[in-house]
C-alpha cells in the first residue's frame, strides 16, 4: 500500500508522485506512460493506448458508446462499472468505482495483461487547480529527482 498525490489533465496526461519509500513515479504526456524507478532513475515505458489508463484519459469519456463497458455492479451508495478498450481486449481492464449521490469517481482498479491489479483510492479531490504543463513531460525527469 502506498499513498502519495496525483495529477491529471484530461486528454490524456496524469502523473503520480508516491509517498516514500515507495520509489514510483509514474508520467503519462498523452502519447507514452512511463513509470520511473527513483532510487536509480531506471524507468519503463508504453503508449498510452496499451493501458487501461487510456480509456480513464480519453478526452470525451463516453464507455457505451465506446462498447467498453463489461459490466455494471451496484451496491448499497456504489456502482462499479468495469472496461476495457473493445479493439485491444488483451490489454487489461479497469473498473472504476463511484459513490452515489452524488456521483463521483472515489476509486479506481486497474488490472494488466498478466492480471496484476493496482488500485488507486481518491481522497482530499480538489477540482479546478492549475498545473503546469511541465508536470506531464517524461523527459523533465533527470537525475536531480532521484536518489543516486
Amino acid at each position: 500500500t502506498s499513498d502519495g498525490r496525483f495529477f491529471i489533465d484530461r486528454p490524456g496526461r496524469i502523473r503520480f508522485e508516491y509517498t516514500p519509500p515507495n520509489p514510483a513515479l509514474v508520467v503519462s504526456d498523452g502519447v507514452w506512460v512511463v513509470v520511473y524507478d527513483m532510487r536509480d532513475c531506471s524507468k519503463q515505458t508504453a503508449p498510452l493506448s496499451s493501458t487501461p489508463l487510456d480509456l480513464l484519459l480519453a478526452e470525451d469519456i463516453d464507455l457505451r458508446r465506446d462498447r467498453a463497458v463489461q459490466s455494471i455492479e451496484r451496491r448499497p451508495g456504489q456502482m462499479r462499472v468495469t472496461a476495457i478498450d473493445p479493439d485491444s481486449p488483451g490489454n487489461g481492464s479497469i473498473t472504476l468505482i463511484f459513490n452515489e449521490n452524488p456521483l463521483e469517481l472515489r476509486q479506481w482498479i486497474v488490472t494488466d495483461p498478466e492480471g496484476r491489479s493496482t488500485t488507486v483510492a481518491l481522497s482530499n479531490v480538489r477540482r479546478g487547480v492549475a498545473v503546469e504543463v511541465g508536470k506531464f513531460l517524461p523527459a523533465t525527469i533527470d537525475a536531480r529527482e532521484c536518489d543516486l
